[in-house]
């Protein structure tokens, strides 16, 4: 029989939490109880990790019944358990936490993750299991804190140390859609892998420290920079570029390329996360909600055509991230523009047909150029990358301001730099 979570009270802002039995050499166990989040509950962690293709294939018991989990978050249950019992408290874990057979609780719990997360005392990010390049990659990104508080090195001198970072951010957890949230609310976040557990700000540092690293494999470091350049980040978001940038990372159920994103919103729109809904009609809710908050309202200066295109583009690229194929271009801009009538002007102008309907102004707009493929390739831009991109903090924000004003771009000396990056490796290797 399958593990049977006593229900929530969905009228409150009610979350269940697990907390680990001492270890030991048998099953992991652990009970879970209800807190009401805005009044009885504890400090608590946050875990963020990837549920993996397994995701039922190992087994816990929580109080007394067996339960499901998936062989990534046994792992961790497992380290935790026996390696970081004395800095373990209550853990909040979607798989376990949420009743997952339950679409209106999952429903309620998802609507509140942007919370849960931020509430959190510490949000855990787990890579996974380690190995000899992992525990090497993670020991070099802990140091570099220590070593090099300002100065910028360029590229780390041994080659098997970049390999093992390059191989450590290309794990498929950098690549979850949901770490953005997850990472991007927390106020404390550590990175672990195995038993070595770092803070976030080693990573942030690291991608100061060998920009040039970075930059020389992009692809590889995109989606682990692209996290640590949202976690610092300053400028509010909005829903489009959201929607433009992260869609096609990757989730198991195509609902939360949506679904995963709208808390990183940081104001309300008119949009329901509902489980019971079909990814096609989820597409359709999403676009007329982007055409709300794109609608010209006081402080901003959207005009109709610029709406018009952004929803075209907007549709397109997320009718092909979230693999709504059930449903044609033409058809989905039929829908959108049935329910956005302010728009109607503005898209017949690209009708030359003797009479215009929804299906031929449809056919007409994605026939133009001037409408389509107007969204940046962010790869194109990744060698102009000017210096400001690698400063966290603010006062190098105002020195990095300056240099760009100035058009100065210094590079560090060749032998200063080699001399730095060789004691770095002679203090990491002694230590």
């Amino acid at each position: 029989m399958s593990f049977q979570h006593e229900p929530l009270d969905l009228s409150k802002a009610q979350i269940r939490l697990l907390l680990l039995d001492p270890p030991g050499d048998g099953a992991i166990t652990a009970r879970v109880e209800h807190f009401d989040f805005d009044s009885t509950c504890p400090l608590y962690e946050a875990i963020s990790y990837t549920w993996g293709q397994d995701i039922d294939s190992c087994t816990i018991q929580v109080a007394g019944q067996q339960m499901a989990v998936g062989d990534n978050l046994y792992r961790l249950l497992n380290v935790l358990r026996n390696h970081f019992s004395r800095l373990t408290g209550w853990l909040w874990i979607d798989q376990i936490c949420i009743d997952q057979t339950n679409p209106n609780e999952r429903n309620h719990q998802v609507r509140m993750m942007h919370q849960i997360y931020t509430r959190a005392s510490g949000v855990v990010a787990w890579l996974g299991d380690s190995d000899e390049n992992s525990d090497m990659a993670m020991k070099f990104i802990a140091g570099t804190i220590k070593i090099y508080p300002t100065l910028s090195v360029g590229v780390p001198k041994d080659k098997t140390i970049q390999l093992a970072i390059i191989s450590l951010v290309q794990r498929p957890y950098w690549s979850r859609l949901w770490i953005l949230q997850e990472v991007i609310a927390a106020t404390k976040v550590d990175l672990m892998c195995g038993q070595r557990r770092i803070d976030w700000a080693s990573l942030e540092r690291f991608f100061f420290h060998y920009r040039q690293f970075y930059i020389n494999h992009y692809p590889a470091f995109k989606k682990a920079h692209t996290i640590v350049q949202e976690r610092s980040a300053s400028t509010p978001r909005t829903m489009l570029p959201i929607l433009q940038r992260f869609t096609d990372w990757q989730c198991k159920d195509l609902r939360d390329k949506i679904y995963g994103l709208v808390g990183l919103i940081p104001y309300d729109i008119d949009f329901v996360i509902d489980y019971q809904k079909p990814v096609k009609t989820v597409l359709i809710d999403v676009l007329l909600a982007l055409h709300e908050d794109l609608t010209p309202r006081e402080g901003y200066r959207f005009n109709k055509m610029d709406i018009l295109w952004n929803l075209v583009n907007s549709a397109l690229q997320l009718r092909r991230n979230l693999a709504v194929f059930s449903i044609s271009e033409v058809q989905l801009l039929s829908e959108v523009l049935q329910n956005c009538p302010d728009l109607w002007d503005e898209a017949v102008m690209f009708d030359m047909s003797p009479s215009s309907t929804t299906t031929t102004v449809c056919e007409a707009l994605l026939s133009n150029d001037f409408l389509r493929d107007r969204i940046v390739d962010e790869d194109s831009l990744a060698e102009g990358l000017s210096r400001r991109h690698w400063f966290f903090d603010e006062e190098a924000d105002e020195e990095a301001d300056e240099e760009a004003d100035e058009e100065v771009d210094e590079e560090v000396d060749e032998k200063v730099e080699e001399m730095m990056a060789e004691l770095f490796e002679k203090v990491w290797r002694s230590g």
